[in-house]
């Protein structure tokens, strides 16, 4: 009797779905989440003039009650205020790397962010006219360029870690080394962390700053 030749296969061979991760672009990726978070800005801005009456008064009372606060605050609670808005997003994405399936949460987190943004800009026209823009600029652009590029970089790492958690399940032979990705991944975090502070110490010394005017 003929016997059966066992095919030999690399043992490092991928299996289908960890391929097809392999050669997805990373650069786009982070293209995707500028458009999603620039079509959350749109959306957000246009919900006060096209969204029903219920909808646009919550929303005006979100951001009445958030420049209330920023005139009414010391430095420390500006500083406080500011730094939770921003570092919340972070730790949702930090949160979101540790899973194998929240690919898709990085990417709807921009444009959360930019659902808020637009939502400010929105308030500000339709109350303020250009001038309502002209007083985003000064106090609220600087701000929202920082902490926006912050969180859509975090996302990006994020997303990878994510991807590499889900390539290891899939993997036959070679075994990532988790334990390393996981500490360059909480560092990167820190590092994201100390940009959020300094965002939020610009942006309560130039709410100070507006107040003298």
């Amino acid at each position: 009797m003929r016997s059966r030749r066992k095919r030999n296969y690399p043992e490092n061979a991928d299996s289908a779905p960890s391929r097809v991760l392999s050669k997805m672009p990373f650069a786009p990726r982070t293209g995707w989440m500028c458009l999603l978070f620039l079509a959350g800005i749109l959306i957000g801005s246009l919900c006060m003039k096209y969204f029903g009456a219920q909808f646009q008064a919550v929303l005006e009372n979100l951001v009445k009650n958030t420049f209330e606060n920023q005139k009414n605050s010391n430095f420390l609670q500006l500083f406080q205020f500011s730094f939770v808005s921003a570092f919340s997003y972070i730790v949702i994405v930090f949160l979101c790397g540790f899973s194998a399936i929240a690919v898709p949460v990085c990417f709807i987190v921009p444009f959360v962010k930019g659902l808020g943004v637009g939502a400010i800009l929105g308030y500000l026209y339709a109350n303020l006219g250009l001038s309502g823009i002209g007083l985003t600029a000064i106090s609220l652009l600087p701000n929202i360029v920082l902490t926006s590029i912050v969180l859509i970089s975090a996302a990006g790492v994020s997303c990878d870690f994510s991807l590499v958690i889900f390539k290891n399940l899939f993997l036959t032979g070679e075994q990532y080394k988790l334990k390393n990705y996981a500490k360059h991944y909480c560092f990167k975090f820190i590092v994201y962390t100390v940009f959020s502070v300094f965002c939020a110490l610009l942006d309560a010394l130039l709410a100070i700053f507006i107040r003298l005017f």
